[in-house]
């Protein structure tokens, strides 16, 4: 009888009445040597590529061995190791310089190991999954480098950070807040922010630039301001602070210590100017009339109310001939012809609408689509369905229809009605056919008035 082998490790199995003589060199090659490489025997992988471990029974082979040792150089490419799907652990060393993946034949989704990772890996009946690691979460050692900060217990597993993050690397550099300075930052209201800070004046609501509304502030001598809307009157002023320039003539009068502006005109204002251009009355933004301006070349301008503007010379841009159609009276000779206008056209051909198709089945005509409907090597039978797209009275539809060489039927719907000719039923092989069809709107149908084959 043949020795047996054991399902896991692939060991010697004897049966009685065999091995007389060889019992010794049994057990020695197929039992206790395979047994000792499966408690610390070591498979290493020197290769960059993909390996499958050899299973060989009764004899040495990769896949019994307890340790795989990967040394490969895989760089950024990461290689499979795939071993028999079955019970069995394995204690892998990745001593390379790229991730492997333990898997089990099939292959099975297994696990990862990175560079310079030890784990202890085992079956669990439907993969591999590890059951211890020198890595956690993928990190086997930590380090801050230049970031101010510093690992207080280890740099490995577990680790408490201590230091304070630089300002370079998106930290404050700063070890506490001053005073209600992290209240503000909680909830940064203006009464927070007064508390915050050590050096403001005033009180009340935080300050922008644009459109504060003051509360009595004392301003003391600004180096520019514009009183354009100050209100209220020059008695309101302290004697001393208004100065008059001695320079202003004309409608400017002194009360006290306030200048008052008297009433000028548009003259005597072109008068103090000297840059002006133009004569006349002074402009203003909103609904101005301007007596034959210059207006060069705008930035942007809306002529939605212009009038008189000549399309001859007025209106650059168009193409020959449109000036002359748009000076004309519309749908008149030389003039263009509106959607809803009557027209009579002369020298114009209306082009039909095609619609070209091999083969179908089935066709549902659309008559806003086309006017001829046609197929050009028909193999199959064909049904002509009742047409769409809104017809009209009187619109006309053709079908041309062409086989592949074998006679094929046409299904028509009933809408088609015969008048004085044969709707053809079938085609006559390699031979095109026409059937001309006229939309009846007073009956809502299409009358069938032209069926021909060719000869």
């Amino acid at each position: 009888m043949t020795t047996g082998n054991t399902t896991l490790l692939g060991l010697a199995l004897p049966v009685d009445g065999e091995l007389d003589g060889t019992w010794g060199d049994v057990v020695n090659d197929s039992i206790t040597s395979l047994v000792d490489s499966a408690i610390a025997g070591t498979t290493t992988l020197s290769a960059d590529a993909d390996v499958t471990l050899t299973t060989t029974v009764l004899a040495a082979n990769q896949a019994r061995q307890a340790v795989i040792l990967w040394t490969a150089s895989n760089g950024a490419t990461t290689r499979n190791i795939t071993a028999p799907a079955q019970s069995k652990p394995y204690i892998v060393i990745n001593a390379g310089t790229g991730s492997v993946v333990l898997r089990g034949v099939g292959p099975t989704a297994g696990v990862t190991i990175v560079a310079a990772e030890k784990c202890l890996a085992a079956w669990n009946g439907s993969d591999f999954v590890k059951i211890a690691t020198t890595v956690v979460d993928g990190v086997e050692t930590i380090s801050f480098g230049t970031t101010g900060l510093t690992p207080a217990t280890a740099t490995s597993g577990a680790v408490t950070v201590a230091g304070t993050l630089a300002v370079a690397n998106g930290g404050t550099g700063i070890t506490s807040f001053g005073t209600g300075i992290a209240t503000f930052l909680g909830t940064p209201s203006s009464a927070n922010l007064a508390t915050a800070v050590t050096d403001e004046t005033g009180s009340g609501a935080l300050v922008f630039a644009t459109s504060p509304t003051l509360v009595t502030p004392a301003l003391g001598t600004p180096s520019a301001l514009v009183g354009t809307n100050i209100t209220g009157t020059a008695a309101g002023l302290t004697a001393g602070n208004v100065t008059t320039n001695a320079n202003l003539t004309g409608a400017v009068t002194s009360s006290g210590n306030a200048t008052l502006l008297g009433s000028f005109t548009s003259a005597q204002l072109l008068g103090a100017l000297t840059d002006e251009t133009g004569t006349g009355s002074a402009v203003f933004a909103t609904s101005p009339t301007l007596v034959t301006p210059i207006l060069g070349t705008p930035t942007s301008g809306t002529l939605t109310n212009a009038t008189g503007l000549p399309i001859a010379t007025g209106v650059s841009g168009l193409g020959t001939g449109v000036a002359t159609a748009l000076a004309n009276t519309s749908n008149a000779t030389g003039g263009f012809t509106t959607i809803d206008g009557t027209a009579t056209l002369s020298n114009k051909r209306i082009d039909p609408r095609n619609v070209v198709t091999a083969s179908a089945a089935s066709v549902t005509p659309d008559v806003s689509v086309g006017d001829i409907y046609a197929f050009t090597a028909l193999a199959v039978g064909l049904t002509i369905n009742a047409p769409i797209g809104t017809p009209t009275d009187g619109d006309k539809l053709i079908f041309r229809i062409l086989d592949n060489g074998t006679t094929r039927t046409l299904t028509w719907n009933a809408t088609y009605t015969a008048i004085g000719v044969t709707i053809p039923t079938a085609t006559l092989a390699n031979k095109t056919i026409y059937v001309g069809c006229i939309y009846n709107a007073n009956n809502t149908r299409w009358d069938v008035i032209a069926a021909a084959i060719q000869a």
